[in-house]
């Protein structure tokens, strides 16, 4: 609403646009991938970002795949997870259970990017219990090094 307003367009506009823009970003990522299986990524980082749907009761995941040296998104998925904490109790209450599709979002991920990756590269995340298994799964002739993870701040 806010571009359509700032651009003094329909919304309706935006919102083909946004779709038509989308889908040729997608078609560019998968060329960009298509070429990275000729000339393979040697180091990569990934990991996943925790935000939320519309309410903190609703968590989302954002698992994403970085080329370390180039900088590139290699690719990234966002799933549903269930609420964590004290409000997990007041998000099943209000929302109901909330399946947890993490791993889901992360086999989709590995089955997008692992043709990219070199056979000895370097992958690197922090030490969160499901990489392991995909990491043996889709690369196991990779290097796989773990490092602490920090929590960020809520704000700011």
């Amino acid at each position: 609403r806010r571009i359509a307003r700032i651009l003094k367009l329909d919304r309706k506009t935006i919102a083909s646009r946004l779709d038509l823009l989308a889908a040729r970003a997608r078609k560019k990522h998968q060329r960009m991938l298509n070429q990275l299986e000729k000339n393979q990524v040697k180091k990569i980082q990934f990991d996943d970002l925790i935000t939320i749907e519309h309410t903190k009761m609703k968590p989302l995941s954002v698992s994403i795949a970085v080329d370390k040296e180039k900088r590139i998104i290699l690719g990234a998925e966002v799933t549903r997870i269930p609420a964590f904490g004290h409000l997990a109790k007041h998000s099943r209450k209000k929302y109901g259970f909330r399946p947890n599709e993490h791993e889901q979002g992360l086999e989709r991920l590995f089955e997008k990017i692992y043709k990219s990756i070199d056979k000895s590269a370097i992958i690197q995340s922090d030490m969160h219990k499901t990489y392991p298994k995909f990491v043996s799964k889709y690369l196991q002739s990779c290097t796989y090094k773990t490092y602490e993870g920090g929590r960020s701040c809520v704000s700011g």
